[in-house]
């Protein structure tokens, strides 16, 4: 275990002293996607107690919307080796009621004969848009198309043909699917993945008619990107709009492996991307946001899950629901809330006096533990607490820091361990963090880790650590599981 180097007493230098005036922030309501992404004053807690929703009819890659007070939920589902749509209703978010099916595949000859799911809905003046991908003749991943299906009950639809076709050539030559739709100020904007046979990326296309859409000429507008959790997939996706600004949370995988037909031999997860026109998107800092999946093991056959990700508002609350990591015949949905320590809170949290927590650089500095380039030389800023209670699965480890300056370069600043001490002090999860990550100085914002523990591990003592660059003043406040 680390050992904590003797601390020499410093009183506190004067350019520092503006930071004991920061600390809880004033608001204690539910936070926003801006706190969250634009402004690190939030995490994501994953809903470890509302684990399984819809388990009992698989229900999964979903598409919610509020209508009159009831929660449409229209979801994929498979029938006889083909994939349509279905409808759960809810008036919770928490408890559904599956609907049966809404739509299926075509007849012989159509586009859709084969396949006929990916739902993406729009509702607006009594009528339900329903926007899905489609593939005929032959397996799904040598065509596809997007098209549309309207309904004014929201469980009868009537299919109105094609809408959007792949391109011959470029970033969706094979494929396009995966639709999402909005509206706003009388433009739709028909968000879709691309496929060339080798990645997935993000397109939208525009127009006031949906049958006259125009795609945008800067696709793709959320590309994959080499050597990252999203390397191979940038794609199924839901937006939603907060404080006059747009967020979008996207899923994304590993490149596919050479020679293989899919992505299931590859890690997934999802991400987050904000925007102020609908049209240029900047991701997140933090991506990827949930835990990357496993291959094989007890709960999956292969690498899909913590994907198709959408968002969905319950009150206040801010949720993101995504396909759960499990075997493809027998998926589900959990979710995670934008919470802070302040609402929704942590599962668990240490300050940094609390027993086990340790530091091998720095000081005590008001409600923080704090190293600076005049006294301190790198190492960690905190280690511990070897805690034994992890829940097996998915979590999420976040800390919260301040800096002095995020601005002068984007080094690194931090780097930030989920550390096995019983295997030999393996590293099992760990994320850099850059000056420019920090959106403010002088006040605490939440840097997440997410991982996930192997069953093999459980009752092993990890440790969550914090490494100090040396190059910026740092206070930490917290560290805490959710």
């Amino acid at each position: 275990m680390l050992k904590t180097k003797p601390l020499i007493r410093f009183l506190s230098i004067a350019i520092f002293a503006s930071f004991n005036l920061a600390g809880k922030p004033a608001f204690s309501q539910a936070p926003t996607l801006g706190d969250l992404v634009d402004n690190n004053l939030a995490f994501l807690k994953l809903d470890k107690k509302n684990a399984a929703l819809g388990a009992n009819f698989n229900m999964h890659f979903i598409e919610p919307l509020w209508v009159n007070g009831q929660l449409y939920t229209y979801y994929i589902k498979w029938v006889d080796g083909h994939a349509g749509i279905a409808l759960a209703t809810s008036s919770d978010g928490i408890n559904f009621s599956d609907q049966g099916m809404v739509l299926t595949i075509g007849s012989t000859g159509s586009f859709d004969n084969t396949y006929a799911s990916f739902p993406g809905v729009w509702y607006e003046n009594g009528t339900f848009y329903l926007v899905y991908e489609g593939a005929g003749e032959g397996a799904r991943g040598t065509a596809g198309d997007i098209g549309l299906a309207t309904s004014t009950d929201g469980r009868n639809f009537t299919k109105q043909g094609i809408i959007l076709r792949h391109d011959q050539f470029g970033w969706e030559r094979v494929n396009i699917g995966t639709p999402s739709l909005y509206k706003e100020n009388g433009t739709w904007y028909l968000h879709y993945h691309g496929y060339d046979g080798n990645t997935c990326q993000i397109g939208v296309a525009t127009g006031t008619d949906l049958f006259k859409l125009v795609k945008y000429s800067a696709n793709p507008i959320i590309k994959s990107v080499p050597n990252t959790w999203q390397a191979g997939t940038a794609g199924r996706r839901g937006i939603t709009k907060s404080n006059n600004r747009y967020y979008m949370v996207f899923e994304g995988s590993e490149a596919k492996k050479p020679n293989a037909p899919g992505f299931g031999e590859v890690k997934w997860s999802s991400g987050l991307a904000s925007s102020g026109n609908l049209l240029d998107w900047t991701t997140f800092s933090q991506n990827s946001v949930l835990p990357q999946t496993v291959l094989g093991g007890s709960n999956s056959a292969h690498g899909f899950g913590n994907d198709g990700p959408t968002f969905l508002k319950l009150g206040s609350e801010q949720y993101i629901y995504y396909r759960a990591a499990t075997k493809e015949n027998n998926a589900f949905t959990r979710r995670a809330m934008i919470a802070t320590p302040y609402y929704g809170g942590f599962d668990i949290s240490w300050n940094v006096n609390s027993p086990n927590i340790g530091h091998n650089i720095g000081r005590p500095d008001g409600d923080g533990w704090s190293a600076n380039m005049s006294q301190d030389t790198p190492q960690f800023l905190q280690y511990g607490p070897y805690y034994t209670n992890t829940p097996v699965g998915d979590n999420i480890i976040t800390w919260s820091f301040m800096i002095d300056n995020n601005s002068s370069d984007n080094a690194d600043m931090l780097r930030l361990e989920v550390v096995d001490v019983d295997d030999n002090f393996s590293v099992i999860a760990q994320r850099n963090i850059t000056r420019k990550q920090f959106k403010q100085t002088g006040r605490y914002e939440y840097f997440s880790v997410p991982f996930r523990l192997d069953p093999s591990k459980r009752g092993h003592r990890l440790e969550f650590r914090s490494w100090w660059y040396g190059r910026a003043f740092i206070r930490q406040g917290v560290v805490g599981i959710s």
